[in-house]
């Protein structure tokens, strides 16, 4: 299939990933590529894990200015930030926006973090959320809902996030009422915004092949109002830059989306799925 090469959420570098950004460049050219992004994580007061100080910021936002300057004729090189709902509120200059929520504040005013082990998310809801994982669903996704406001993304990211620690549905039924009303709400007020949402790539196996989030009948029903849409992957590097984006533009494509939309100031330009820009 022919689609549009955009890679928008690309933070492998700035994490100390074994490419360097100028290497991924030169590998995005190499396969056709017409816009690639960096994107820097906000900083957060809350974070558990190792976070970079201002000075490496600063150095890498100056090092993809240079290198969308450098290769300005072959490809659109664009800065971006990733920034979850609870991060610091600093904005630095940049090209785009992802918000996301990987944590969560229970009215006891505990931070929650997502991005654990089923097992612990159901710790958490058992000691802070009533020992209701509605409570934490619909939680989420009225933070969700507030991304924009928050975090003034123009890419949503992660918008079922949840999904990715409930193999097997141990905690929760993605078909029960109670979850698809929490995400309806959510998706209805951010299909009022001008944001794109994205289409992640979450793993590849022999057994199951490729799996994608949001699900199916959620980009069904935001393809259907209007939303916009952004493609990104896990499987990348300077070998197969574009690995397994061919099946997510197949994925969206099933699901009604008719292309992938990239930022220009307030302004989107949108390539159609089915042939090059």
């Amino acid at each position: 299939m022919v689609f549009p090469k955009i890679s928008l959420r690309n933070y492998t570098c700035f994490s100390g990933g074994e490419s360097t950004p100028e290497e991924v460049v030169l590998a995005a050219i190499a396969a056709g590529a017409q816009t690639v992004g960096f994107a820097f994580v906000a900083g957060s007061s809350f974070s558990l894990r190792p976070q970079k100080s201002r000075e490496e910021t600063a150095a890498f936002c100056s090092e993809i200015s240079e290198l969308s300057e450098k290769y300005r004729e072959k490809i659109t090189v664009l800065l971006g930030e990733e920034r979850d709902f609870y991060a610091d509120p600093i904005f630095l200059p940049c090209d785009y926006r992802v918000g996301f929520v990987h944590h969560l504040v229970a009215d006891d005013g505990t931070i929650c973090q997502l991005d654990r082990s089923g097992e612990q998310i159901l710790a958490d809801v058992k000691a802070h959320f009533g020992g209701s994982i509605n409570l934490l669903i619909r939680r989420y996704f009225e933070t969700v809902a507030l991304l924009p406001d928050r975090t003034r993304c123009n890419l949503i990211a992660d918008f079922d996030f949840l999904q990715t620690f409930n193999r097997g549905n141990r905690l929760f039924d993605p078909d029960l009422p109670a979850y698809r009303a929490a995400a309806l709400d959510a998706m209805e007020t951010l299909c009022r915004r001008n944001v794109a949402f994205e289409i992640r790539l979450c793993e590849s196996t022999e057994k199951d092949g490729f799996r994608f989030s949001p699900a199916q009948d959620m980009v069904c029903w935001l393809a259907a109002h209007g939303a916009r849409f952004f493609l990104s992957g896990t499987a990348g590097g300077k070998k197969d830059f574009f690995a397994g984006f061919s099946e997510g533009a197949m994925y969206a494509k099933s699901c009604g989306v008719g292309g992938f939309s990239v930022p220009r100031g307030e302004e989107w330009e949108t390539i159609p799925i089915g042939r090059e820009a």
